[in-house]
C-alpha cells in the first residue's frame, strides 16, 4: 500500500494596498451666474502584493461639484479584504464682490451699483 502526504502551508496576507498620486486638496471657482463646477485631476494608482481587485470611488475626474468643500475617497481593495484609502476634499468657493454703494460714496444721494464700480444721482 503506497502513501503520500502532502504539506500545505497557508500564508495570509495581511499587507495592504498602497497607491500612488492621491492628490492634493483640489481649488476650483464657480463660474458667474453658475451653482456647479467641473473638476478634474488624476487619478490614484493602486498597487498590491496579490493584485486589486477592487477599487471604489466616490467621484470620477470631470464630476461637477457645487460650492463648498466635498470629500473624494478612493478605496483599493486586494484578494484578502485588506484595504488602503485615498481621501483629498475639493474645495469649491464663489467670487465676492463688494457693493461700493455700502460706504456711501454719493454724500446723500443716490448710489447706482454698476458693472464698473458706481454712479451717483
Amino acid at each position: 500500500m503506497a502513501s503520500c502526504t502532502l504539506a500545505i502551508n497557508v500564508i495570509l496576507d495581511t499587507q495592504p494596498p498602497t497607491f500612488t498620486g492621491c492628490p492634493a486638496q483640489r481649488q476650483s471657482l464657480l463660474p458667474s451666474g453658475s451653482d456647479r463646477v467641473i473638476v478634474t485631476w488624476t487619478e490614484p494608482v493602486g498597487s498590491d502584493n496579490i493584485g486589486i481587485t477592487n477599487t471604489e470611488r466616490s467621484h470620477r475626474p470631470g464630476d461637477s461639484f457645487s460650492f463648498g468643500v466635498t470629500q473624494v475617497t478612493y478605496t483599493f481593495s486586494d484578494r484578502a479584504g485588506n484595504q488602503a484609502s485615498c481621501i483629498f476634499s475639493v474645495n469649491v468657493t464663489a467670487r465676492v464682490f463688494s457693493n461700493p454703494c455700502e460706504s456711501n460714496p454719493c454724500s446723500g444721494g443716490i448710489c447706482f451699483y454698476t458693472s464698473n464700480g458706481y454712479t451717483c444721482h
